[in-house]
């Protein structure tokens, strides 16, 4: 029933990604922001309102638990859960790309982000298999073949 688990098991994914951004933000608020680092937050930024909205549309399709168990529906959530993914992961990659090397000493903590987001793409579906049960069914095909 990935219409009503999938926002469930990709939440935490986007609090990592929105603890990560935060961090960011405050290590780059201690420097004299330059292009490049504006340039870098501006992506970090896009990324996790990527995951975000992504993700706010997974609640919106579950529907408190009311939603119909139809292939349009399960489609509709393996896409979001992909984008959330996807965000998610970029989103932290950024952070620690914005901070440095700094990112990688246990006490920042980012290192535990970066490696607590990779487990996002592993939930029904992998990335793949989600683009191929896509494909099919925007064919009008059974979605496994």
């Amino acid at each position: 029933m990935v219409t009503v688990a999938a926002p469930i098991y990709m939440a935490p994914y986007v609090g990592v990604a929105e603890q990560a951004a935060l961090m960011a933000r405050t290590a780059l608020g201690r420097q004299k922001p330059d292009t490049l680092r504006l340039l870098g937050l501006g992506e970090l930024e896009n990324q996790l309102t990527l995951a975000q909205l992504a993700w706010r549309d997974m609640l919106e399709i579950a529907n408190d638990y009311e939603v119909e168990p139809t292939l349009d529906h399960a489609n509709r959530m393996l896409i979001r859960k992909t984008l959330t993914a996807n965000a998610a992961q970029a989103t932290v990659a950024k952070a620690v790309e914005l901070v440095g090397g700094s990112s990688f000493y246990r006490t920042v903590g980012l290192e535990r982000l970066l490696r607590d987001v990779q487990g996002a793409p592993f939930h029904p579906l992998p990335e793949k298999k989600q683009l191929i049960f896509t494909g099919r069914v925007a064919l009008g095909l059974p979605p496994v073949g």
